[in-house]
């Protein structure tokens, strides 16, 4: 029997997740992750991955296709944020650069 992971999907702990065909990478710099998740607010968290599987089987004869999936979930990682800012933007950042909390500003 083999298994091939088709689908992961990411439950960030805060009520939202994402689905990805792939897994996601370790970033050279966080905002290179290819999956992201900015939390609004201060608090416990515990993110958890759910890898959905098909399945092959080989009785002598060549691989064969198992009828469904599966899903298994991970254990989870408990997190605690401690700090997130939220921007209050008065001008356009792109009109004026140094606006309050623009990037320049």
């Amino acid at each position: 029997m083999r298994a091939t992971p088709i689908e992961f999907h990411w439950d960030f702990g805060d009520g939202n997740s994402t689905s990805a065909k792939s897994p996601g990478r370790e970033p050279s710099h966080p905002q290179y992750g290819s999956i992201t998740h900015t939390y609004g607010d201060k608090g416990d968290r515990t993110v958890t991955l759910t890898t959905v599987y098909t399945g092959e089987y080989n009785y002598g004869g060549g691989w064969s296709p198992i009828v469904g999936t599966a899903a298994v979930q991970s254990d989870g990682l408990s997190m605690t944020v401690y700090r997130y800012h939220t921007y209050r933007v008065e001008d356009d950042c792109n009109e004026n650069p140094s606006g309050t909390d623009c990037a320049a500003g």
